[in-house]
């Protein structure tokens, strides 16, 4: 039998190359031109923020378990808020 708390015992996936335990949703912060997006952690724009172009004008904040605690994060900046047309984030809810 599982102990208390391990993957198996709770049903969660093995973490990916990142370290990040089943799905997972980041947000991105565009310093440059003033927006925020939301990520699913595997979408390719994201890569569990891994940003594949580094050195942007980008701050990842994440991982978050679910979109709506994503979201509630974005809203924090009080900057315009979107979703990833790519990986529809919030689909996943």
């Amino acid at each position: 039998m599982d102990a208390p708390g391990d993957k198996m015992s709770i049903g969660l996936e093995q973490t990916n190359e990142w370290g990040v335990i089943g799905m997972s949703f980041w947000v991105m912060e565009n310093i440059k031109y003033n927006y925020i997006m939301i990520h699913i952690g595997e979408c390719w724009c994201c890569q569990n923020g891994h940003d594949p172009w580094g050195g942007r004008s980008k701050l990842w904040l994440g991982p978050f378990a679910t979109y709506e605690e994503a979201e509630a994060q974005a809203q924090k900046t009080g900057k315009f808020v979107d979703n990833c047309g790519r990986c529809n984030p919030q689909s996943s809810k």
